[in-house]
């Protein structure tokens, strides 16, 4: 299942930021989930994300840690019309036209 991701990279973590992972900071992509990461990972316990957007840039992280990424709010739904509930409601079929 691919999610939708705005990548926030951590800043205040004892790692530098990488010129690569940069590109990215502050955009939208879409991820699918690849791994729980362990105890000889970069980060232990995080889920490493895996890109799978074509807007994604070839030179950027090949895996986002979840640490760095911030899910997206699902959508509003649309605003029903004013005038829809001054329209009538019929179950009853529309004329024919001749």
């Amino acid at each position: 299942m691919t999610t939708l991701f705005t990548v926030r990279i951590r800043r205040n973590y004892s790692r530098p930021v990488r010129p690569e992972a940069e590109q990215v900071d502050g955009k939208c992509y879409l991820f699918e989930e690849g791994w729980t990461m362990d105890s000889q990972d970069p980060y232990p316990g995080e889920v490493a994300w895996i890109p799978c957007d074509p807007a994604y840039p070839r030179s950027a992280p090949t895996w986002i840690a979840s640490g760095d990424l911030a899910a997206l709010p699902p959508s509003p739904p649309a605003p029903l019309s004013p005038w829809a509930s001054t329209l009538p409601v019929t179950s009853s079929p529309a004329p024919e036209t001749p």
